[in-house]
């Protein structure tokens, strides 16, 4: 982006929809997500003086990154994706499964994608409802071409269960590692090629509005890995980048920051999840906290920057992740498939 200008405009002309959540319901799980991290004054001073002038706790400056490492080549079992993303004082894991099912009447067309999250150490169900529900609000709709998961119409259709499990939340930001976990195991999925045989689709649909049940129709599934396919539509999924409002001492000016500690969450007025897309569009937003509408450009436009590393980043640890894997691939993929 060259300027404000443009920016607002990719985010409300050429980028998706944005969806904007309504973060009302999760007021409460945010506060006691936080206050599980206590601060004397003092030390919230400290910290905000630190933002205030660059110089966060660690030594990072307000827009730079942690190191994280990106694991892709050690697949889970009964699992088609897997991926596990690892950062100072975090840890999380996510598994994607792929079922061949009946799709929704409002949606025949369409495959599924559902995602759930589990926290190991902290056993808050709200908190964890929280965390689904936001991530799903934030990137299923983006996340894969819907549309191409039908295999067969009103029939059958492809649903990803994505599963995250956060091992250890204590290095903060957990939102924003959820998302490229999410992203990186989904990448990291195949599906069989799969053929309908003995009847079409028209059909069964016909024959099903006759009360006939429908034509029947079988799937031919190739169980060689060699012909399975990528997840359609994965290499746009986005990914969630929080900018989070400081407000420093002693004039209450305000600093952005990304890729907050637990500690500096505490010390946030207001959280700011953007979702990003590898072309930098931005796909939705949700807002936690009083936020001054004013902020949006330069919240927008210092999401959009970290997403550009992000996504370089994870580009560089998946290229050196595939050609460590292309040498032990195994042929042995039928079994994993559920049908029903």
């Amino acid at each position: 982006f060259s300027d404000v200008n443009s920016i607002m405009a990719t985010a409300t002309t050429s980028a998706p929809p944005l969806t904007l959540l309504n973060p009302s319901k999760s007021s409460h799980v945010i506060q006691n997500w936080q206050n599980a991290t206590l601060l004397s004054a003092s030390e919230s001073t400290y910290i905000r003086e630190g933002c205030r002038d660059n110089v966060r706790l660690d030594g990072r400056t307000r827009t730079e990154l942690r190191e994280h490492t990106l694991l892709q080549n050690d697949p889970l079992a009964l699992s088609n994706g897997s991926a596990r993303i690892l950062w100072t004082g975090g840890h999380v894991l996510c598994s994607c499964k792929a079922e061949l099912v009946k799709p929704s009447p409002l949606h025949p067309n369409q495959g599924l994608v559902e995602l759930h999250v589990d926290l190991l150490q902290n056993q808050q169900r709200d908190t964890e409802e929280y965390l689904t529900s936001t991530l799903s609000k934030l990137l299923v709709s983006s996340v894969v071409h819907l549309g191409k998961l039908c295999v067969v119409p009103s029939l059958y259709v492809w649903r990803l269960a994505v599963d995250v499990v956060v091992l250890d939340d204590s290095g903060g930001s957990v939102v924003d590692a959820c998302s490229r976990v999410i992203r990186a195991a989904l990448l990291n999925t195949h599906l069989p090629h799969v053929v309908p045989t003995h009847g079409t689709s028209k059909q069964a649909s016909q024959q099903e509005q006759q009360g006939g049940g429908g034509a029947q129709v079988d799937l031919n599934v190739d169980g060689d890995i060699c012909n399975a396919v990528s997840v359609p539509g994965v290499e746009d999924c986005p990914i969630v980048v929080t900018v989070y409002v400081v407000k420093c001492p002693p004039k209450n000016t305000t600093a952005l920051v990304v890729d907050a500690t637990l500690e500096e969450e505490a010390c946030a007025s207001c959280q700011v999840r953007v979702a990003v897309d590898p072309s930098g569009d931005v796909c939705a937003l949700h807002n936690q906290g009083p936020l001054d509408a004013s902020l949006l450009a330069d919240i927008l436009s210092t999401a959009v920057q970290a997403s550009k590393t992000i996504f370089q980043q994870d580009q560089v640890a998946r290229k050196d992740e595939v050609k460590s894997q292309a040498e032990t691939t195994t042929t042995l993929l039928q079994g994993q498939f559920q049908f029903r």
